[in-house]
């Protein structure tokens, strides 16, 4: 597994998601919508794909990746979970919040 960490910023919109709705997981799908955005779903009400695998975690929550995604990443620095203004084009939780979830490497993760 990949080491994964999260900017204090994106920590505090995790806490307040994990508090409105319980366990929750990550999904990097590099598919429709966000691309490769890291989308955040109620763990309970997802169903991941037969491709999808699991990456790392961070702060307890388990991230995903699709298998076709994780061939591009294998070798890649870091990743860095990190939230942008804005909401994406997808059906992620944080979105009420004004923000989206973003990945970074982790050179230029501002922890």
């Amino acid at each position: 597994m990949m080491q994964l960490n999260i900017t204090p910023q994106a920590l505090d919109i995790l806490h307040k998601l994990k508090a409105e709705h319980g366990e929750l997981i990550f999904l990097i799908s590099g598919g429709c919508c966000d691309g490769s955005a890291p989308l955040c779903f109620i763990a309970s009400e997802f169903t991941l794909g037969e491709s999808d695998i699991q990456i790392g975690q961070v702060d307890e929550t388990p991230v995903y990746v699709a298998d076709t995604l994780s061939q591009h990443i294998k070798g890649d620095d870091q990743f860095c979970l990190d939230i942008a203004p804005g909401r994406g084009g997808g059906f992620s939780l944080e979105a009420p919040y004004g923000v989206r979830f973003i990945n970074r490497k982790q050179a230029s993760c501002p922890l």
